[in-house]
């Protein structure tokens, strides 16, 4: 286990792998699943405005969305440590008694394929990722800067807390540990990501705010 300090600036401006993913799609999904489901509620405020505008509902009327229905059921499954062959049967009994306009996957291949979208931007940060192979593994480097804005306009009212109106300084704690891609899986893998000591402890190790370099 290895971790750093590192600082990083930002002005009063403007500004604001295919192979491997598709053959390690669920088990990166699996491993997705259990990090959203504990982190959803420690979500700042600015992010829940964001992914409330962002939902979708679970059906006409109803103000409860998908993605919310998403996350409890999430909740249940993996403190129950219900197996997925129950929890299809449990989503195809919800939508039988859903209305027929509902938006509410009947497989567990569909939710989590449901919640992959509901990351935000998660498209656009693989899109721009690079990826470098090597003899003794390959490496996928992640367009940083542009999650540390992210994570910097999700919680800029934190951030903005006793901010003179110049130049900021944000520290930044980097880390690395090896991990099984998941609990079945002999391949390791070793991310480098990095936390924000600016934000409050429970908001800045919340799965949404971590800032993830590159993954070997």
């Amino acid at each position: 286990m290895e971790d750093g300090q590192n600082n990083f600036e930002f002005s009063n401006g403007n500004e604001t792998l295919d192979q491997f993913i598709s053959e390690n799609t669920n088990n990166i999904l699996e491993n997705l699943e259990d990090s959203y489901s504990v982190s959803f509620s420690d979500n700042c405020s600015d992010h829940n405005e964001d992914f409330d505008h962002n939902s979708t509902s679970l059906f006409k009327g109803t103000n409860k969305s998908t993605e919310e229905f998403i996350s409890r059921f999430l909740k249940i499954k993996l403190k129950g440590e219900v197996s997925d062959n129950t929890s299809e049967k449990f989503l195809k009994l919800f939508c039988d008694f859903l209305p027929s306009d509902h938006n509410c996957s009947r497989t567990i291949q569909g939710i989590r394929s449901k919640l992959a979208y509901s990351v935000p931007d998660v498209n656009n940060i693989f899109k721009n990722t690079i990826e470098h192979d090597f003899e003794e593994g390959r490496l996928l480097e992640f367009s940083f800067m542009e999650i540390i804005k992210l994570v910097i306009k999700r919680n800029l009212t934190c951030f903005l807390k006793n901010y003179n109106g110049k130049e900021k300084i944000l520290d930044l704690l980097l880390h690395t540990d090896g991990a099984p891609l998941s609990k079945s899986s002999k391949v390791q893998i070793w991310p480098v990501s990095a936390i924000f000591l600016d934000l409050p402890p429970k908001i800045r190790i919340a799965f949404h705010n971590v800032v993830l370099f590159s993954i070997w």
